[in-house]
């Protein structure tokens, strides 16, 4: 149990009431409080004993140790964990996942073991997942030929070694080679203890004691303790899973819940030597990582072996507090040009944890940016598509209707802000010599950038107010609304039931209404039943249009899918008014357009470029 600031400062000069501040604060009560927490040094108190100062430091020294096997970048740290369960606050550091090598294999198959060790890596949510060390064992008993083997890996690969023999002088004799990268040295025995002992004050090294039993590596832990040595791991010796998860266990719970310090070591677990049936030893490495082993050693890997453990230890070694994520970017795989398809994805994580439906404003803004740089269409989370009414039957429906349309939208290399063509060649569009008094416009997929660029371009005097109806999924129009307010420098809003339009001003129909102009030409929103599945319609506005406003409306219908917009700009058009479509070269989808053209709905087709001055030159006055 760690040790509480209010213990540690009976133990402190004068029973903690010196206060000689010398420690840089003010009292030494909270020089113990900042002790317990780790946050200053025990040094930093200069009047404390030499014995006091001894207690103290094994007082607050973590209830399992943490140790490091091998040296640099390489270096693998176990321990330090303080809970029994991952929920109670978080695991700390990943067990090491070891391949056995033994010294009598064949030259192919230790080549073999040492290539998958080097190469097999897997790259999963933003981090390379990898085995982490080799156990070399002396199965030959002949110190000769473990000696080579140690100094074949040594000369092939750079990572933290673990060498096992039952001889130890071949075990010592391995460590000479090697000592320099601090392996792991097992099994101490109660026969071999003091001669390892011996042996690792010279060349310091990790040990792993091997006991009969959890209670039989007390008396090694303490012996070692005694002659300095503490980087210790600790292996019961079960032999089969029910004793070997009851020995991780009680090793477990001894050092963290009785605090006792004979245990408090990180434990190592061998299910190479517990079956020789490889599936069995996959389940038993997969047990030993959520029961507490911090090395486990697999008599082989593969991709398909391992690559499961290395995600099962990833997820239970996070902290449950910060799920998984990678940061927000684009990943470009395998040199991808502008033909190449693109896979949007999310932190999968994230989706046990996000449950609001509402798109925010940052959503917005991004969804905006992606469409100015030239995304084709928005689509709503499922679960917003839930509160739209849809089933997720239909939703997905949606979802592949869209991309099977997009699919044939044709790729086109553009550099940012180069125009598309200023005009059809061939002929010439001059506005009809009579007064509009309002433009009506409708778009659907490819309709916010061409509007974001036509209202860009109109000036703040245009002597029409604009209404617009733009085809988008549900919670985006109030923030197209403002980005279009951003670009244009008329008057954008989301229009309201009954004011009357203005001059220079444009009004957009807000998410799930109609919108509609009345005689009076004051602007009306309806819940109505959608109009060929859009609520609003395009055809509902132009209707309105036609029979409110006839000879003296503008209507314009541009890219899109289906064929909202047609019939009500026939009908624009047979009440004397002037329609306008966007020619199809410059559609996006040419849809709503082409479906009018069918209908002999369009007294010209023109290009975006052309359409400011054709309006404004429309709308002045005569």
């Amino acid at each position: 149990m760690a040790i509480k600031g209010t213990d540690i400062v009976k133990r402190l000069p004068e029973g903690g009431k010196k206060n000689c501040r010398e420690c840089g604060l003010p009292t030494c009560f909270a020089f113990a409080m900042k002790l317990a927490a780790g946050g200053i040094a025990i040094e930093k108190c200069p009047y404390i004993t030499p014995e006091v100062s001894r207690e103290l430091e094994d007082s607050l020294a973590p209830p399992i140790r943490p140790v490091t096997i091998g040296r640099g970048a390489n270096a693998l740290l176990v321990g330090d964990e303080t809970v029994l369960y991952r929920h109670e606050k978080t695991f700390v550091h990943q067990p090491g996942i070891a391949v056995l090598i033994a010294d009598d294999e064949p030259a192919e198959a230790v080549e073999g073991k040492i290539k998958k060790l080097k190469e097999l890596h897997f790259s999963w949510v933003g981090k390379t997942l990898e085995a982490d060390l080799l156990a070399l064992q002396c199965k030959s008993g002949d110190p000769v030929k473990f000696t080579a083997l140690v100094n074949q890996v040594l000369s092939a690969v750079d990572c933290p070694l673990m060498l096992i023999s039952e001889n130890t002088d071949a075990l010592l004799a391995a460590h000479g080679l090697c000592a320099d990268k601090k392996p792991l040295l097992y099994p101490v025995t109660a026969q071999n203890l003091e001669k390892v002992i011996s042996a690792v004050k010279q060349n310091p090294a990790v040990v792993a004691v091997k006991g009969a039993g959890v209670e039989s590596l007390v008396h090694l832990t303490n012996r070692l303790k005694e002659a300095g040595i503490e980087d210790v791991l600790l292996d019961p010796g079960s032999k089969d899973l029910q004793s070997a998860v009851r020995d991780q266990t009680l090793v477990r719970r001894a050092a963290l819940k009785q605090g006792f310090r004979a245990l408090g070591y990180p434990t190592v677990a061998f299910p190479c030597f517990m079956t020789a049936d490889k599936r069995r030893e996959t389940l038993l490495a997969s047990i030993f990582i959520t029961r507490y082993a911090a090395v486990i050693v697999l008599s082989d890997i593969d991709e398909h072996t391992l690559l499961p453990l290395l995600v099962q230890r990833l997820n239970i070694y996070t902290d449950p507090r910060m799920p998984m994520a990678m940061e927000e970017k684009v990943y470009p795989i395998n040199n991808p040009d502008q033909t190449s398809p693109v896979l949007i994805t999310t932190n999968w994580a994230l989706t046990y944890f996000i449950v609001s439906s509402e798109v925010g404003a940052q959503d917005q803004s991004l969804t905006f940016r992606a469409l100015n740089a030239g995304a084709l269409e928005v689509l709503p989370k499922p679960r917003l598509a839930a509160q739209r009414g849809l089933a997720l039957g239909e939703f997905e429906g949606e979802l592949v209707a869209t991309v099977r349309a997009m699919s044939e939208v044709p790729v086109v290399r553009r550099r940012r802000g180069a125009s598309t063509q200023a005009t059809i060649p061939g002929r010439k569009v001059s506005p009809p010599a009579r007064p509009f008094r309002l433009l009506a416009i409708g778009a659907s997929t490819g309709g916010p950038q061409v509007l974001v660029q036509l209202c860009a371009e109109l000036p703040p005097d245009l002597r029409v107010p604009v209404l617009i109806v733009q085809h988008m999924s549900p919670g985006f129009t109030a923030g197209f609304a403002r980005w279009l307010a951003e670009e244009s420098r008329l008057r954008v809003k989301l229009a309201e039931h009954g004011e009357v339009p203005l001059d220079g001003s444009v009004y957009l129909a807000p998410d799930g209404f109609h919108l509609r102009v009345d005689a009076d030409h004051r602007l009306l929103l309806g819940d109505e039943a959608p109009v060929g599945h859009f609520r609003p319609s395009v055809d509902v506005l132009f209707r309105s249009v036609a029979e409110n406003v006839g000879a003296k409306g503008i209507g314009l219908l541009m890219t899109g899918m289906g064929s909202d917009g047609a019939d009500g700009l026939l009908a624009m058009r047979r009440a004397g008014g002037w329609t306008l479509a966007q020619d199809a070269d410059s559609c996006v989808v040419n849809g709503m357009p082409a479906a009018a053209r069918k209908l002999d709905a369009v007294d010209a087709f023109v290009t975006p470029a052309e359409l400011p001055g054709l309006l404004v030159a429309a709308t002045r006055p005569r």
